[in-house]
C-alpha cells in the first residue's frame, strides 16, 4: 500500500533553528525534511515540513530513523 501526505511538526521543543536541525535530520537521520522558514518566514524556525510518499514500509521505516535521531 502505498501512502502520500505531509505533516507540519512543531520542533520548537528540540531546536529554534529547522534549518540545522532538518540537515542534522538528513545528515545523522537519513530523514529528508523541509524547514519550516521555507513556508512562514516569521515562525518557521520551529517548524518543519514532513511528506510522505512511498510505500507504507518506507514511511514506517522513515518514522522509525525520525524517532531514533530525536532520542538521540
Amino acid at each position: 500500500r502505498n501512502l502520500l501526505g505531509h505533516a507540519g511538526v512543531d520542533v520548537g521543543r528540540y531546536t529554534n533553528d529547522s534549518t540545522a536541525f532538518c540537515k542534522a535530520l538528513l545528515a545523522e537521520g537519513g530523514v529528508a525534511a523541509t524547514p519550516g522558514l521555507d513556508f512562514d518566514p516569521e515562525r518557521g524556525s520551529r517548524y518543519m515540513r514532513l511528506s510522505f510518499a512511498g510505500t507504507e514500509e518506507s514511511c514506517r521505516e522513515a518514522i522509525g530513523r525520525l524517532g531514533a535521531f530525536l532520542r538521540r
